[in-house]
């Protein structure tokens, strides 16, 4: 949904006002990659999943479960955490394309995928409000 254009004048003036305040960091920000952040993200959950792989092993070595235990958790969230950046890294965490701007053609399914529900409703509601 577009900003109205009282929200995109308040944007604006925010905007502004952070340049004004610190330009060198609203620079640094607004010219940096998205998939970048998503990239570091990966390369720390790979060392949290190597941390994760020690630890067990110390335990197991050592005869400590709950040591071992821990590792096995520490690698079980940094796996979580890597495939979250890497699904957002490369777009399958996205919006579907029917709720994109400037795609108004694609509405229905996205790469094969059922719509979540409120993607349903809100498509429903549409059509709903475009009838009448």
């Amino acid at each position: 949904m577009p900003l109205s254009d009282h929200e995109q004048r308040l944007l604006d003036q925010i905007e502004q006002a952070l340049y004004a305040e610190d330009p060198k960091w609203a620079n640094t920000v607004r010219i940096s990659d998205p998939r970048s952040h998503y990239k570091r993200r990966l390369v720390k959950a790979s060392i949290g999943f190597i941390l994760g792989i020690v630890l067990l092993m110390v335990g197991v070595v050592i005869n400590n479960i709950p040591l071992g235990v821990g590792g096995f958790v520490v690698m079980l969230a940094a796996c979580l955490w890597g495939l979250s950046s890497w699904k957002r890294m490369n777009g399958f965490g996205e919006a579907s394309p029917a709720a994109r701007p400037g795609q108004p053609g694609k509405a229905g399914r996205r790469g094969g995928s059922r719509q979540s529900f409120m993607e349903r409703m809100e498509e429903r509601w549409r059509r709903r409000h475009d009838e009448h």
